[in-house]
C-alpha cells in the first residue's frame, strides 16, 4: 500500500532519516521499533505530509505523495493517531469523534461502532476532552481516526504514557482491528506490544532501517534487540 524509497528528511539542521526504506503492506501490521530519537516520529510524520523530505519517494498505491498536503494525503485512506494524543480539549467527546469523520457505505465505521468498541466514550460523549484521563484520550483520538474510515491505520507510540492495563487494551483494539482487515502502520518502544500485533517488524537506528523481518525471526535476532533496541 505505501512504498518508501531511499526517503531522506531534516529537522531544522538535524539529519534525521538518512536512505530509509521499507514497504507497509494491505492489511497487515507492519509495526516500527526503535530508541527514542532514532527518527521514528520524523518518519511518521513525513509519511503523513507534515515534514517535507530532502530526497526520495513516497508511494501510497503506485503514485506519489511527496509534496502533497496532509489532507491530501489522508483522503487516499490513511488515518492517523499522533503521538501526544491531540486531543481538542474545549470539544466534547463527540465533536472530537465526527469533526473529520467520513462515511463509507454501510459496512464502514459509524459513532455507534465507535461507542461500541470504547463503552467509556459513549458514557462520556457530552464530556470535554480536556476531562478524559490519559487513556480515555488514547482511546478518542483512535476512535476519531477510525471515523474518517480508512484503509490504512497509521499509530505513532499509541501506548505512550498508559497505564499497564491501558497499554493491554491498546493492543487488544489493535489486535481486533488487525483481524477485520484493517492496514495498520504500528511505531512503538514497547517491545511486546509491537512484536505481538506484528506481520512484519522494521528496526530504526540513527535514522535508518537496521533490521526487517517478521516476530518470530527478531524473537531469536538477540544481538538485533541487544543493541537497537536495549531488551
Amino acid at each position: 500500500m505505501i512504498e518508501v524509497t531511499d526517503l531522506h528528511a531534516y529537522r531544522g539542521d538535524n539529519y534525521v532519516l538518512q536512505g530509509v526504506q521499507m514497504e507497509i503492506a494491505d492489511g497487515r501490521c507492519t509495526t516500527l521499533l526503535g530508541r527514542n530519537g532514532m527518527g521514528k516520529t520524523t518518519l511518521v510524520e513525513t509519511i503523513m505530509g507534515l515534514v517535507r523530505p530532502r530526497e526520495g519517494r513516497i508511494d501510497v498505491d503506485g503514485t506519489s505523495t511527496v509534496g502533497k498536503e496532509p489532507f491530501e494525503i489522508a483522503r487516499r485512506g490513511i488515518g492517523y493517531v499522533p503521538q501526544g494524543r491531540h486531543v481538542f480539549p474545549s470539544l466534547s467527546v463527540e465533536e472530537n469523534l465526527t469533526l473529520a469523520a467520513r462515511t463509507r457505505g454501510d459496512d464502514g465505521w459509524t459513532l455507534d461502532a465507535v461507542y461500541e468498541l470504547f463503552p467509556n466514550l459513549s458514557q462520556r460523549k457530552r464530556n470535554r476532552g480536556s476531562q478524559l484521563s490519559g487513556g480515555e484520550q488514547q482511546m478518542l483520538v483512535i476512535g476519531r481516526a477510525l471515523l474518517t474510515n480508512p484503509r490504512l491505520l497509521v499509530m505513532d507510540e499509541p501506548s505512550e504514557g498508559l497505564a499497564p492495563v491501558m497499554v493491554e487494551r491498546v493492543g487488544e483494539i489493535v489486535a481486533q482491528l488487525r483481524e477485520q482487515g484493517l492496514a495498520i502502520f504500528l511505531v512503538e518502544q514497547n517491545y511486546r506490544l509491537a512484536v505481538s500485533s506484528a506481520d512484519k517488524v522494521y528496526v530504526l537506528s540513527k535514522g535508518q532501517v537496521v533490521w526487517e523481518g517478521g516476530p518470530d525471526e527478531l524473537e531469536d535476532s538477540d544481538d538485533i534487540r541487544r543493541e537497537h533496541l536495549g531488551v
